[in-house]
């Protein structure tokens, strides 16, 4: 059932020490029950998770939920943006983009860091991942000034370079497309293999809103094996800062 996943075991077992990964899951506060299905997962398998969540989506019900499953697993907060949305006329999607300016997105960052801690209390790591794991090179300055000190993007979105500001990026995403068109899953078994054979640390992108029976199934299949494999230690964003720069 699981030989997509051949490629991975044998990068695994071939390693000749532990490799440090993360999961981080985007857009939490949408899709509620797909996101119980996924934490229930994370659950059984003993790996963490790293929640994305969109400030203006929190409520009462599920705040409540969200800090429940932080304090039962290992499933840590941070701020995914500020509403989700798209401010550039042309090209890609961007919340925090060329377009807007500097107090543009202080303003966005800040709002969004109250609406967090309102709902979620001390359980909100200090940690912003941008919609679309894109932004302006301006987004790090409006990250330190309100005292953000992490930023996780797509390896793809180049790097940032702001001396007060770590960057801890992910490298696979699981809904990625080749030409196009989606993975299949034995291709993501051939990706994520070179991911754990070449990346100094693994990062893997869920999207909870998007994910159906079958890639739920797959994505449990993934996270048993690197949750039981001896060659695997799971981490968190703020734990992979941690080790290129102390957060203090």
């Amino acid at each position: 059932m699981s030989s997509w996943l051949d490629p991975l075991r044998r990068v695994l077992d071939t390693l000749p020490c532990s490799r440090q990964f993360f999961i981080r899951n985007d857009d939490a506060g949408w899709a509620d029950d797909q996101l119980e299905s996924l934490l229930a997962i994370v659950e059984r398998t003993h790996v963490g998770i790293d929640l994305a969540v969109i400030p203006t989506a929190l409520n009462s019900r599920n705040a409540a939920t969200l800090l429940a499953w932080h304090e039962r697993a290992n499933v840590r907060l941070h701020q995914h943006g500020l509403r989700h949305v798209n401010h550039e006329s042309a090209g890609r999607k961007c919340e925090f983009g060329a377009s807007r300016s500097i107090d543009d997105l202080h303003h966005d960052v800040a709002l969004g860091q109250r609406l967090m801690h309102a709902y979620l209390g001390g359980a909100v790591d200090s940690v912003f991942t941008p919609p679309w794991n894109r932004s302006s090179n301006q987004l790090g300055e409006a990250l330190a000034a309100c005292e953000l000190r992490v930023l996780s993007r797509d390896r793809t979105a180049g790097a940032l370079r702001h001396d007060r500001v770590v960057e801890v990026p992910v490298t696979f995403d699981w809904f990625a497309k080749r030409d196009g068109v989606a993975l299949t899953h034995e291709q993501r078994g051939e990706r994520l293999a070179e991911e754990f054979a070449n990346a100094a640390v693994p990062g893997i992108m869920l999207h909870h809103a998007v994910t159906d029976t079958e890639h739920f199934t797959r994505i449990a299949e993934l996270l048993a094996l690197l949750g039981s494999h001896p060659n695997c230690r799971a981490s968190t964003i703020v734990d992979v800062a941690m080790v290129l720069v102390p957060v203090q």
